[in-house]
């Protein structure tokens, strides 16, 4: 049998295309003392497939390392152990909620796992975010609290008053798992369009079998909306190919999609091309054709074609060489990404004014001086700006 010699980002992509396929892998030869093992580990876990990259390897050849293969294992059962816990928590939660009399929609983590995955294991949890109904905000921030949660930013203090209305969400720390909650009163950012409100989800909710429990997340529509947009999130980029397997998963365990209502929700409200940027890579990373309804406007937007052709680029690089090339690619990607020019303006005077953990971490400053931190912030990208090249200021958070 031949066998084709690849790079470890390849072999990682194959895993990945591998799993969407439901196919074993091709014959590839990776097992000799030049391929990268280490450089392959650290890849699977920055994009979120060491799960995905050790069931392919599993089903690989024997060609493949057996060392490496070990140390694949012993990652993924911490990811295993991690998800269980974050799981079970997710379920705990969510009945915390419900007893407080505040309605909630679990996004992603252990239902999109359910969902997409039908294995909980295979998707890394890192956080678990909850959508309530804004209203709902107070009554939810003490139930959490009550539930051995802390909460990232104190309530009398200038962070919950300059960065909660900016971000849509409160972020909480268990005091003693490792577990993290984003509790989102919206699910796009400041500056952006909100898109949906939270009784038009809830009455098209879903509701995924987790933990033995029946836990609700968002329709089929809505939520492979919410990947798309949520893959091309200023701070994302698709820098990540879990994000793209999320999509490729979701769309083929659903047996109809109603494209078109996508297709006019996003459009309306300044999203099309985030839409049509993620429906090029998952069509050019894991040869999924793009739907009938949007070919031909997908693949009219020159722009679109551009930036999926330099992300699929990108995801070859090093983990090291994103890290230091993220912000100026970021930066580029804003600047495509955002069609509409109101939009653009938005963006740019939230990034203009509006403080992040930067100038939080700089100083800590009472509510009633919040407003400092806008002048705090101007002043740090003008120092950046004369003590770098122009671009850094362009590119810097």
């Amino acid at each position: 049998m031949s066998r084709i010699r690849v790079t470890s980002a390849q072999l990682l992509i194959a895993c990945a295309q591998a799993r969407a396929r439901q196919q074993a892998l091709p014959a590839i030869k990776a097992g000799d003392d030049a391929f990268d093992w280490p450089d392959f580990w650290r890849r699977a876990d920055f994009h979120g497939l060491t799960a995905i990259a050790v069931a392919g390897l599993r089903r690989s050849p024997s060609f493949i390392d057996p060392a490496a293969l070990e140390e694949g294992e012993r990652r993924l059962q911490r990811t295993a152990h991690l998800n269980l816990l974050r799981t079970a928590e997710a379920g705990r939660v969510w009945r915390t909620l419900m007893d407080a009399d505040v309605r909630s929609l679990i996004v992603k983590g252990p239902t999109l796992a359910a969902l997409a995955y039908t294995n909980v294991a295979e998707r890394p949890i890192n956080d678990l975010d909850f959508l309530i109904e804004p209203s709902q905000l107070e009554r939810a921030e003490r139930a959490l609290t009550g539930a051995g949660y802390i909460p990232q930013w104190s309530a009398d203090g200038a962070e919950a008053r300059m960065i909660k209305p900016r971000v849509g969400a409160t972020v909480f720390f268990h005091e003693k798992l490792p577990v993290t909650i984003d509790l989102h009163r919206r699910l796009t950012l400041g500056w952006q369009d909100p898109i949906w409100s939270f009784d038009e989800l809830w009455q098209r909710r879903t509701d995924v079998a987790v933990a033995g429990l029946s836990l609700p997340t968002l329709g089929p529509e809505d939520l492979l909306l919410y990947l798309l947009i949520h893959g091309s999130k200023p701070d994302h980029a698709w820098a990540r190919i879990g994000w793209l397997l999320d999509v490729a998963l979701l769309t083929g365990h659903e047996p109809v999609i109603d494209w078109s209502g996508i297709w006019r929700r996003a459009e309306a409200h300044g999203f099309g091309r985030s839409v049509r940027v993620g429906l090029l890579l998952a069509e050019r990373v894991f040869d999924d054709p793009l739907p009938a309804p949007l070919a031909d406007a997908v693949r009219a937007d020159s722009i679109a074609r551009k930036l999926a052709d330099e992300i699929c680029q990108r995801l070859g690089k090093t983990v090291a060489e994103l890290e230091r090339e993220d912000w100026v690619f970021r930066r580029r990607f804003i600047s495509k990404i955002v069609e509409r020019r109101r939009d653009r303006m938005r963006q740019f005077v939230d990034y203009l004014i509006c403080p992040t953990f930067k100038e939080l971490e700089f100083v800590r400053l009472p509510r009633w001086l919040s407003p400092a931190y806008v002048p705090l912030r101007i002043a740090r990208l003008a120092y950046l700006a004369a003590r770098w090249p122009i671009g850094r200021l362009l590119v810097g958070r």
